[in-house]
């Protein structure tokens, strides 16, 4: 459960993960190793650099599960991953099962904006009270530094949060009122928006540019998967989490830790981290 990396600890875990591979239209013989390839990964990166407390609980009591989806169409993959999200309704299920769904085959996916697109503007329809989804790819690169020029009291223009939780349509002018993220959180800037005088923490991507640099943070690392990759999250999980004693606190504080701990690793050792063999 990659709540530390999006909304994405230690490690050398005593149990293995489920993996399931559906690969029943490839020729005869193929192992389908992609969902291995996600898992040794996962192993290293996720658990091995201590990421998310969350992910290794359920690694430790097998409720982690790594599939390959074979199909090639889009709408094949929604349905695999529609019926994935309907099977972790199931009561009988302990908390913290999920599931990542690794889709290596479908070609324009090999583009990261558009496999991201695809995830997160809701293509999986009928979701929204069942899962989260939360994507993974080899090329992720969705953040990115804030301009160097940008203090406290920075005029900038922003995307806001709607009461339904979700980006607004278009950005509007706000102030800087706070970059530090002990404050704000990892990766987000505090805003007063002009118009109403509303505060908000927002994600930094919600920036507009020069406000946001092109350059990536090391922060992106942790969701490098070495195929498109799509997590499964019960939202019943997300909200047990958020809900118990210094639940958003605990979150924020993970979310900290991890851009410090892919801060201090060089390009050379992140690089080797997401493609070493198992």
């Amino acid at each position: 459960m990659l709540l530390a990396g999006t909304h994405g600890w230690p490690a050398r875990l005593l149990k293995r993960c489920s993996i399931i591979r559906r690969c029943s239209d490839l020729p005869q013989g193929n192992r389908c190793p992609a969902a291995d390839e996600v898992r040794a990964w996962a192993d290293r990166v996720v658990l091995g650099l201590g990421l998310c407390p969350w992910a290794a609980r359920a690694a430790q009591k097998g409720t982690l599960r790594y599939m390959t989806c074979s199909e090639e169409n889009p709408l094949a993959v929604a349905s695999f991953i529609r019926s994935e999200a309907v099977r972790l309704q199931g009561r009988r299920l302990p908390p913290l099962s999920t599931s990542l769904v690794v889709c290596p085959r479908v070609p324009e996916w090999k583009d990261f904006k558009t496999f991201d697109s695809w995830v997160t503007n809701g293509q999986v329809e009928d979701l929204e009270d069942m899962v989260s989804l939360v994507v993974f790819h080899p090329a992720f690169e969705r953040w990115h530094a804030l301009s160097p020029e940008l203090v406290p009291g920075s005029h900038v223009r922003a995307y806001f949060e709607e009461a339904d939780g979700q980006r607004s349509s278009g950005a509007l002018p706000a102030v800087v009122q706070s970059l530090d993220p002990g404050v704000v959180g990892a990766r987000r800037v505090g805003l007063k928006f002009l118009d109403d005088g509303a505060e908000q923490w927002v994600p930094q991507e919600w920036l507009s540019p020069p406000a946001v640099s092109q350059e990536p943070l090391p922060d992106n690392w942790m969701h490098r998967a070495p195929h498109p990759t799509v997590h499964l999250i019960r939202r019943r999980d997300l909200e047990a989490v958020r809900n118990a004693e210094g639940g958003y606190d605990a979150v924020a504080a993970v979310q900290a830790k991890n851009s410090r701990c892919l801060r201090h690793l060089s390009q050379d050792e992140l690089h080797r981290l997401a493609t070493q063999a198992e």
